[in-house]
């Protein structure tokens, strides 16, 4: 299935801050949930309005999307350091 890529602005802030190195490890990985959401599910939880956010883990940290089947899109909506709660 083609799925759309949104990304939430913060997290461009996110990646600006991180090394070229870190920056191309998480856009390669938003590549991979792009092309395959389910299989880059680490875990899940709900968010306020109940609906299911999917995390994938990578380094060190958590990339926070959700999938939408309706409109045939992935947002990803937060990065921040996997030992801490977002």
């Amino acid at each position: 299935m083609d799925f759309s890529l949104l990304i939430d602005l913060e997290v461009f802030d996110c990646l600006e801050s991180l090394k070229k190195s870190g920056q191309r490890v998480l856009i390669e990985a938003f590549r991979a949930i792009r092309n395959s959401p389910r299989q880059y599910s680490d875990y899940s939880e709900s968010d306020s309005s109940g609906r299911v956010v999917e995390i994938h883990v990578v380094t060190k940290h958590a990339v926070k999307f959700w999938v939408d089947h309706a409109d045939q899109h992935i947002e990803i909506l937060e990065i921040h350091l996997a030992d801490r709660a977002g």
